[in-house]
């Protein structure tokens, strides 16, 4: 299984202007302060990464792939922070909408992407956190049941039709073709927000099985360890139907 955040930013990224960046030099950046380099704790700030460093491996005809690298604040005891070290990929298209950390988390992942946005565009703040309305999530069930695949869980909030008779703060399923249960769509349609859905479904002879959430955090529970040209293939898939998703 792959953890991953999915990150929005203009089309059409500039190549990387040199190999490494380093947090050193982000932080000299104007309204560095922004960034969420630090934390206060009781009234103190305290530094959430030390030591961060941007290396750019390589690029494929329509992605390029970064290493992130870093010293992430795990916790403070007794006023002393300790630190874990923490590596993971950052993903880029070349001339899609979106970026993608994989396998870091939701901290780390924010903080990693400014990096990202400096080498691409000379600014760390043009590349956004990207969350997903619910006509997002609808595009990708169409997608999903359009291409032979099928719903696997859906955590539905709010739902109120009163032509169903049926008024419900959350309901969770989860089972196999979800879409075929009576009047699944309406619930869909009448819920106030769609926090998260799980999908099968095959893109370029890989069979996807994943879970997205609202805020753009997710899992790839299949390919268990997918290798480059399907998180490539798992990103334009996404490109393609909600690339123009809701920048939060």
């Amino acid at each position: 299984m792959k953890h991953f955040i999915i990150y929005k930013q203009p089309k059409g990224s500039q190549a990387p202007w040199k190999k490494e960046y380093t947090q050193d030099e982000i932080s000299n950046l104007p309204d560095s302060s922004r960034l969420g380099f630090d934390v206060n704790r009781g009234g103190i700030s305290i530094p959430s990464l030390m030591n961060g460093k941007l290396v750019f491996l390589r690029e494929t005809s329509n992605h390029r792939l970064f290493t992130f690298t870093g010293k992430v604040l795990a916790r403070v005891k007794s006023k002393e922070a300790l630190y874990v070290e923490r590596d993971f990929e950052l993903w880029q298209q070349k001339e899609g909408r979106l970026a993608a950390s994989i396998e870091g988390t939701r901290h780390i992942s924010n903080s990693a992407v400014a990096f990202l946005s400096y080498s691409t565009y000379r600014d760390p703040f043009m590349i956004k956190k990207s969350g997903l309305v619910k006509s997002d999530f609808i595009k990708l069930e169409n997608y999903v049941t359009n291409s032979s695949g099928e719903i696997t869980q859906a955590l539905i909030h709010e739902i109120n039709n009163p032509e169903l008779n049926f008024n419900v703060r959350d309901i969770y399923l989860k089972g196999s073709h979800l879409e075929n249960i009576r009047d699944f769509n309406e619930y869909l349609k009448a819920s106030d927000r769609i926090k998260t859905m799980g999908f099968v479904v095959r893109k370029e002879e890989t069979r996807f099985s994943f879970r997205i959430t609202h805020w753009g955090g997710g899992q790839i529970f299949s390919p268990q360890d997918p290798l480059d040209h399907e998180i490539a293939a798992f990103l334009n898939m996404l490109d393609q139907v909600i690339g123009t998703g809701n920048v939060v």
